[in-house]
This record gives C-alpha cells, structure tokens and sequence, in this order.
C-alpha cells in the first residue's frame, strides 16, 4: 500500500491512474507527477517502500492512501477489476482544525482554510454516497470509533479475505495509542467565527447518512 505514492496522477480534472502502475518494476521507479514527495528513496519514505518491497511478491492486493481519491471514484472503478476503496471520515470540526493548524504554520505549504475543509468535506461525503448507491465496493469507516473506541478492524479483512495478522494487530494498535496521544496535545485553531462558519454550511445530513453506511461493503 503506497503512501500517496500516486496523488497527482488524480488529482484535479486529469485521472492517469491504472493496473500498470502497481506493478513491481513501476512502483518502486520513482516518475516526475506521481507524488508531491521530492523522491521514494530518501527519509521516511525510502524506509517504508523498503520494507514494503519485500512483501511485494505474496501480496494479495496492492494499493495507495490518497485522500482526494472521492472525487475520482467512476475512474478507479471503471480502471481497476476487483477494486476495493476504504473511506475513512472524520468530524468536521476536527477536519477543519487540523487544515487551521497546518494553514497557520509558516513552515507548511499548505494554503487550506476553513473553507476548503468545509468545501471538501461536503464534497467527500456526497460523493462516497452517490458512489454507494452505484454499487461501488466502498468500505466507510468512522475515524473516531476506529481510533477511540474498542474498534475490531477483522470484518473488513474478512470482507476482501485477507489474513487478520499479529503484527496486523500490533501495528493497529500502536496506531490507536499515538492517535489518543495527539488528542491530548490538540490545540484549538477555530474561532468562533469559524465554528459557526461550519455549523452554517457543512451538510451534517450527508455525514449522518454516511454513518448509516459505515462498516460495510
């Protein structure tokens, strides 16, 4: 599973996305307009797809976390055979805050309000469900009961038939640990202005049919 390893081949009105690109010899060959990462090589990243390359040959299923992803699901779906999309959700407020946060920091080149995160949160949510009702094979998962509650992540295995691992297990749980860490470092980045900014314009009927959707396939 590639880290955003493909992100700009779909984003915006361009979609050049296809089986070719998971293949051993492209994955791991690094292409000017992939990835918004300078290389796959150096750092965090060379680390991972490492690692990852030694997997590579009993891996059942191959894939990318791209967030912008909602808004190419008639491309993914009609590009892939047998392809399977999780969409992980997440409060608005949250969302928003965390554009803030990086909007704020001089050091990121990230230009997002408050606006952009209410924008594309309605955007994602209606487009999951139109996508739904399509029949598409769209896994919605809640960030919030995944990560703070006792979440058990088997059915979805289970759902594409996957072995449910030890270290599958471990790792999932390490990720929770770090995730209730950063709750109780979060900081708050909304005005009262944006807080009613989000109460007047982010479309909570979407979200609540979202949930309604959730945990399966």
């Amino acid at each position: 599973m590639g880290v955003e390893r493909y992100i700009l081949r779909v984003v915006g009105p361009k979609y050049e996305l296809n089986e070719s690109h998971f293949e051993k010899d492209r994955f791991y060959k690094y292409t000017d307009g992939d990835t918004h990462f300078p290389d796959i090589t150096s750092a965090g990243a060379g680390e991972y797809y490492a690692q990852l390359s030694e997997y590579y040959d009993d891996c059942k299923y191959y894939g990318d976390k791209i967030p912008p992803l909602y808004e190419q699901y008639d491309n993914i779906f009609s590009s892939f055979k047998d392809v399977y999309v999780v969409f992980i959700f997440r409060n608005i407020f949250d969302v928003a805050q965390s554009y803030m946060k990086r909007y704020e920091n001089k050091e990121d080149a990230w230009n997002k309000n408050v606006d952009d995160a209410i924008r594309e949160w309605n955007l994602s949510l209606r487009s999951t469900i139109e996508a739904k009702k399509k029949g598409y094979k769209i896994f919605c998962l809640e960030y919030e009961e995944v990560f703070y509650q006792d979440y058990d992540l088997e059915p979805i295995f289970k759902a594409i038939d996957v072995r449910y691992s030890k270290k599958v297990k471990m790792n999932f749980r390490n990720e929770k640990i770090f995730c209730q860490r950063l709750e109780t470092k979060r900081d708050n980045s909304l005005s009262s202005l944006d807080k009613r900014n989000i109460l007047y314009n982010a479309d909570f009927d979407a979200y609540k049919e979202v949930i309604s959707l959730k945990n399966k396939f």
